[in-house]
């Protein structure tokens, strides 16, 4: 296992690779005859997979969690096309796309 600061860096990792894919779903998610849960399963089956790839070997922190809570907060609400003026609580964001949270 890994020291602190190394497990933070392979967090940021997973982050930055899940975000580049994320960005590559982008056609998919500007496409306004996709519907929004074929979206949503899109992005778990591709985006969460790569986020979440390796992490059974981390010490789980609460830092951890809040950088990977923030991140697919920020993923669903430009899936759901929800921008500052209509902001919503992530429970409430995670009960309108029917998902569950990371951890």
């Amino acid at each position: 296992m890994a020291a602190d600061g190394a497990t933070l860096k392979g967090v940021q990792t997973r982050i930055k690779k899940a975000n580049r894919i994320f960005v590559q779903l982008y056609r998919m998610r500007k496409n306004r005859n996709r519907l929004t849960m074929i979206k949503i399963r899109v992005f778990s089956s591709n985006v969460k997979l790569a986020l979440m790839t390796g992490c059974e070997t981390w010490k789980v922190t609460t830092q951890i969690t809040n950088k990977f809570k923030k991140f697919v907060d920020r993923c669903l609400c430009r899936l759901m096309d929800i921008r500052w003026p209509k902001v919503i609580s992530s429970a409430k964001l995670w009960e309108v796309t029917v998902e569950k949270p990371i951890m």
